[in-house]
């Protein structure tokens, strides 16, 4: 009896049960409103999901890549970055007891690392407003290139302004190179504002112009053409002494630069042309062997990151870009942009600036370097332009070769053709000069490339993919030609 009385309480508190559930579940049904359906939607979105997996690839793959500790450097050769030497054992007197110049002093380690780490380093972004016409926040996974030409540009502007030999702890004793420094970071932020006229975003707008989506990879000859339009363009009134030229067919021709350097963007006044001269930023875009670096070029390479007026190179190694500032021995120094960061508020005077410089250097062997890069160079004066013509005349051609083949030249007059030359990507190929044209340009284009390759007598020799790229992507396919007599 008390058996069946306990089974009969066990199903009515079962029953009970049953019902409570039920009346949940009821609930539960009827509170779901029509945004939480949307929500619901939301998260079977094809895009939304792939966009999250995405950025968390993006975290996972960049949010570590940072040097964290100090590189090794030897004390048997000197070390070399953007033009200034050092080494172990640094004096400022000569073994007769005369006193070094200042031109010629041989700096200290320390005094390496202090001013490595005052260059301005960008990488990739993620969290800032969306790029045009796309839905990208983050530039992680194909914009390092544009960041290598960045940084190559922002820290010219930092040499431009604030003068060669600057360093980041002069902030503190200096209102006015405080604000200057400041606002040349800023010129830099991901934001589309008139604050930042060399933003990601202004970037690839100018990109749009030649073809390019959000998202898409640059090369370095890309790269150098979209920032000279940009900072020639620009309406920022401190920038009205700055001009950008980038050489074409690796000819740097001197009439067209006097031009640029002493033509205002808003006056036609002849005696103000002729009384000004405008700080020059030259970008000369080469190609410097098939597949790999021709290591004969080595040489070239490490003289004119030894040049005063070097301000560093856009280049990397394949499918890997990355912003060459100097060397050692084998070894090239740079800064990487693969690390993935939060964009900076800069809304506020005193924002945080250490997300853009780096502690310490990361080095790679020059053998691994792709021959496709572009060279920068910074002079002020025109006299410091006519010095750079002579110095870099003599380094350019590669040393103890039968048949001279330099990197680049220079030519007195000025470019003899029309053509638009934002689709030509110039090189020297094994000592073979060689011209390429990027076949993935406007077909508006057409006309022109017909017509540059009968001007300069074009014969074709092959069609290649530029190698310089961005994980596992590659740049526009390019035909090349050799040069005819």
């Amino acid at each position: 009896m008390a058996a069946s009385n306990m089974t009969a309480k066990n199903e009515s508190e079962k029953m009970d049960v049953k019902r409570k559930n039920s009346k949940i579940i009821k609930l539960k049904k009827d509170s779901v409103s029509e945004s939480d359906e949307e929500s619901e939607d939301d998260f079977f979105d094809r895009e939304k999901i792939k966009k999250k997996f995405m950025s968390a690839w993006m975290n996972v793959k960049y949010g570590f890549n940072v040097q964290i500790s100090k590189p090794s450097f030897n004390d048997q050769n000197p070390v070399w970055l953007l033009g200034r030497c050092y080494h172990i054992k640094n004096t400022d007197t000569e073994d007769d007891g005369r006193v070094v110049k200042d031109e010629h002093k041989v700096l200290s380690l320390d005094q390496f690392f202090e001013d490595f780490s005052s260059l301005v380093w960008l990488t990739y972004r993620k969290k800032f407003e969306t790029l045009a016409k796309s839905n990208l926040t983050s530039d992680g996974g194909w914009g390092c290139m544009l960041r290598s030409g960045q940084m190559l540009l922002a820290n010219a502007i930092l040499i431009h302004m604030l003068r060669e030999g600057w360093r980041t702890s002069q902030r503190a004793t200096s209102y006015e190179k405080n604000y200057i420094y400041r606002m040349i970071v800023r010129f830099f932020n991901d934001e589309d504002s008139d604050h930042s006229p060399f933003s990601l975003h202004e970037l690839v707008r100018v990109g749009e112009a030649s073809g390019k989506k959000p998202g898409d990879w640059y090369g370095p000859n890309s790269v150098a053409h979209t920032i000279s339009h940009t900072v020639n363009n620009t309406s920022h009134p401190t920038l009205e002494t700055l001009r950008v030229y980038v050489a074409q067919d690796c000819t740097v021709y001197k009439e067209d630069v006097i031009k640029a350097c002493t033509h205002c963007k808003n006056c036609f006044n002849p005696a103000c042309q002729d009384k000004f001269w405008r700080s020059l930023l030259i970008l000369v875009p080469v190609r410097l062997g098939s597949e790999s670096l021709n290591p004969i070029y080595i040489p070239c390479l490490k003289a004119l990151l030894a040049l005063d007026c070097c301000v560093g190179i856009i280049g990397g190694r394949p499918k890997h870009s990355l912003y060459f500032v100097g060397f050692q021995g084998d070894k090239l120094i740079h800064l990487d942009p693969h690390y993935l960061q939060d964009k900076v508020d800069m809304s506020t005077r005193d924002f945080p600036v250490d997300s853009f410089h780096c502690q310490y250097p990361k080095k790679m062997s020059f053998e691994k370097m792709d021959p496709s890069c572009a060279i920068g160079f910074y002079c002020r004066t025109r006299a410091d332009f006519e010095n750079f013509c002579q110095e870099a005349k003599q380094v350019s051609p590669p040393p103890k070769q039968r048949i001279e083949y330099p990197m680049f030249i220079f030519d007195e007059g000025s470019n003899p053709s029309n053509v638009d030359f934002d689709f030509v990507d110039n090189s020297i190929t094994q000592g073979i000069a060689t011209v390429t044209l990027n076949t993935a340009s406007n077909s508006g284009q057409e006309k022109d490339k017909k017509k540059l390759k009968k001007l300069l007598k074009l014969k074709r020799k092959s069609k290649s993919k530029e190698g310089v790229g961005e994980e596992g992507t590659e740049e526009e396919t390019v035909e090349e030609y050799v040069l005819v007599d």
